[in-house]
């Protein structure tokens, strides 16, 4: 990609960076957490192929949101489920995790504190036996710290 401008290039790496901060896109801890062995704060369900945030999930949001103001670190693990192109849903997943993301900031969390990471279809809670689309989530994990 050619640039006219240096401030046109400037323009355009801010704006990439206001979908995937590189700094949290290969954040181990939450990879770590993403992979199992922590219970989820919350979860957030989805339609197929939505990103839209149902209205009762909202309302659990708001609490988490409360918790999560005081967090280092809030990890927002999108998945999706297996119908369609790898690809495909691992950009959903993440929409879904930034629009968790930004309802959170809505609340009064910290963006800073906030990772949105994708993992698509790769993990699945459930051991690959999901029912009535609980593979299409964001997980809400307030990461351990490592001893």
């Amino acid at each position: 990609m050619v640039f006219r401008s240096l401030a046109f290039a400037a323009a355009a790496l801010v704006s990439a960076a206001l979908v995937v901060p590189e700094a949290h896109a290969a954040d181990p801890d939450c990879h770590r957490v993403a992979r199992g062995g922590q219970t989820a704060r919350a979860t957030v369900y989805f339609d197929t192929g939505k990103t839209t945030i149902a209205a009762h999930h909202r309302k659990e949001l708001e609490r988490v949101a409360y918790d999560a103001k005081y967090q280092i670190k809030v990890c927002l693990i999108g998945q999706a489920d297996r119908q369609g192109n790898p690809e495909f849903n691992k950009r959903l997943a993440l929409k879904r995790a930034q629009a968790v993301r930004a309802l959170l900031i809505d609340y009064g969390v910290p963006a800073g504190v906030l990772v949105p990471v994708s993992v698509g279809e790769a993990y699945g809670a459930f051991g690959g036996d999901y029912k009535d689309g609980q593979e299409r989530r964001v997980e809400i994990h307030f990461p351990r710290r490592r001893e």
